[in-house]
């Protein structure tokens, strides 16, 4: 219903999570929705803003390269990042590899400059065979987070008997080759 009217758009996280979808209306607006910039910022309290600014058309035509396996560590976008639409783009830009095609996690063996989001360092993959479930019951105590996987992280945290919290970051998802597995994390 704005077609026409946006000349910027602006999401905005605070602290990891988003708060603010804020549009700047132009009614003498000559440039395509295609390429509106559009602005993902996040806020954290003693920090510089990070804002990713993108257009529509650069992420359509992106074209992400594909890990085969996790590398030495694992990049999460900020939730302005995703809610804002870029998935294919932050790879290209960061010179990362995505995970699988739907699941928006990147991995490297280096760490980017000013990277919009978390980065964790890769302790352990494990895959969901009995053996390597017992030895992540043994940790007691992790964050999860699910990302394009078939448990949601509530019912894999009961599956594992761990308590919510602690350090240690457990990042449940699907790799290329549609394996699922779970990534055990130390955040950089």
């Amino acid at each position: 219903q704005l077609d026409g009217y946006v000349s910027e758009v602006h999401v905005v996280a605070v602290r990891g999570e988003c708060k603010e979808l804020l549009l700047l209306l132009d009614t003498h607006r000559q440039t395509s929705s295609e390429d509106l910039p559009i602005h993902a910022v996040n806020l954290v309290d003693g920090q510089d803003p990070a804002d990713f600014c993108f257009t529509l058309r650069e992420e359509s035509q992106a074209r992400s390269p594909m890990a085969t396996q996790p590398m030495q560590y694992l990049f999460e976008p900020s939730p302005a990042v995703l809610k804002a639409g870029a998935y294919k783009l932050p790879a290209v830009r960061y010179g990362l590899y995505k995970l699988h095609a739907n699941t928006h996690l990147y991995t490297a063996d280096t760490l980017p400059e000013a990277w919009p989001g978390r980065a964790f360092r890769i302790v352990r993959q494990y895959s969901m065979n009995k053996k390597d479930l017992s030895q992540l019951r043994q940790l007691q105590q992790a964050n999860i987070t699910t990302r394009n996987f078939p448990v949601p992280a509530e019912q894999l945290r009961q599956r594992l008997h761990l308590k919510d919290g602690g350090s240690t970051c457990l990042f449940a998802t699907t790799l290329a080759d549609n394996t699922h597995v779970i990534l055990h994390c130390e955040r950089v």
